[in-house]
C-alpha cells in the first residue's frame, strides 16, 4: 500500500507543479477565475495520464476533494480582500470538507489493483471509446462541475463589498453539519458492511433509514452552504447559483440513477426500500420528497 500511495502522491504533486507552473509563467490577458480554470484541467490531464499508464481511473477520486481547498487559498493569497474572517470560513469550510472526504477515500481504497466499480462498468460498456469517455466523463466533467460549485467562493473572495453578517456563519455552519452528515452517513455504511451477515443485505438504519443516500444529501447540502457566502458578501453574483444547482443536478440525474441500478441488480429487495424511503432529503418513510 505504501507504494501504492506513494504514486497517488507523485501524480498529484506533478499535476499541481504543472499547474503551477502555468499560474505562474504563462503568460495571460485572461482573468484570473479562467486562468485558475485552465491550471485546473491542466492538473487533470496529468492525473488522466497517470490512470491511463496504470489502467485505473480512481487515481482521479481523490482530485474531487483535495483541489477545491488548494484553488480556495490561491484566491485568498492572490486577493487584497478586506473581509479576513469571510475569507477563513471559507477555507475552513473546505479544509474541513476535504480532510473528511480524502480520509473517507482513504479508507475504501485497497490498493492500485482496486477501482472504482463504476469505471469498470464503462469500460466495459463503451470498449474502445473508453479513454474518450474515462477522461470526459471522469475526469474532465467533475473538474468542470466542481470548479462551478467553486464560483462562490471566488466572487466572495475577491469581489466582497459587504461585510461579515449573521449569514457567513450561517454558511460556515451549514458547510460543516452538510459534512457531518456525510461523515456519520459513510460510517454507518461502513459498519454496517463489516457486519452485515449476508451479501444481499443493505444499510436501512441510521441515517439511510431516512434517505438512501445520506452522504450525497451531505454532499450537495456542502455546495448550498458555499453559495450563501456569495448572498452575504455581494449578492450580485446570485447567479452563481448555477454551482450548487450543476452539483444538484449531477447527483439527482447521474450518480444517484447509476447507484440504484448497480444497487436493485445484486439486491433485489432494495426495490421496496425505493418506494418507502426519501431518495436525498432525509424524510421520514412513505415520503414523496427527493
Amino acid at each position: 500500500m505504501l507504494k501504492a500511495y506513494s504514486w497517488i502522491i507523485t501524480s498529484y504533486l506533478v499535476a499541481f507543479f504543472a499547474a503551477f507552473i502555468f499560474i505562474r509563467y504563462v503568460q495571460s490577458e485572461q482573468s484570473l477565475l479562467v486562468q485558475t480554470f485552465y491550471a485546473d484541467v491542466i492538473a487533470t490531464v496529468i492525473i488522466f495520464l497517470f490512470s491511463l499508464f496504470f489502467r485505473n481511473a480512481s487515481f482521479y477520486d481523490p482530485f474531487w476533494s483535495v483541489v477545491p481547498f488548494v484553488i480556495c487559498l490561491f484566491w485568498v493569497y492572490r486577493s487584497d480582500s478586506e473581509y479576513f474572517w469571510r475569507d477563513i470560513f471559507l477555507l475552513t469550510s473546505f479544509f474541513i470538507w476535504g480532510v473528511r472526504l480524502t480520509s473517507n477515500w482513504v479508507k475504501g481504497w485497497k490498493g492500485l489493483q482496486h477501482e472504482d466499480w463504476r469505471y469498470g462498468a464503462l469500460r466495459k460498456q463503451t470498449g474502445k471509446w473508453y479513454p474518450l469517455v474515462n477522461f470526459s466523463g471522469i475526469h474532465f466533467f467533475p473538474t468542470a462541475i466542481v470548479f462551478l460549485g467553486m464560483l462562490p467562493a471566488y466572487y466572495s473572495i475577491m469581489h466582497a463589498e459587504k461585510e461579515i453578517s449573521y449569514l457567513d456563519l450561517i454558511a460556515l455552519c451549514l458547510c460543516i453539519i452538510a459534512t457531518l452528515i456525510e461523515y456519520y452517513a459513510d460510517e454507518q455504511q461502513r459498519a454496517f458492511r463489516l457486519n452485515r451477515k449476508e451479501e444481499k443485505e443493505f444499510c436501512q438504519s441510521g441515517l439511510w433509514k431516512f434517505s438512501r443516500h445520506p452522504n450525497y444529501f451531505g454532499e450537495v447540502l456542502f455546495w448550498w452552504g458555499i453559495y450563501l457566502f456569495i448572498l452575504s458578501a455581494n449578492p450580485v453574483f446570485w447567479w452563481t447559483i448555477i454551482g450548487p444547482i450543476g452539483i444538484t443536478i449531477m447527483f439527482l440525474f447521474i450518480s444517484i440513477p447509476m447507484m440504484e441500478k448497480h444497487l436493485l441488480e445484486k439486491r433485489p429487495a432494495y426495490r421496496n426500500y425505493q418506494h418507502n424511503v426519501s431518495s436525498l432529503i432525509p424524510w421520514f418513510q412513505n415520503s414523496k420528497h427527493l
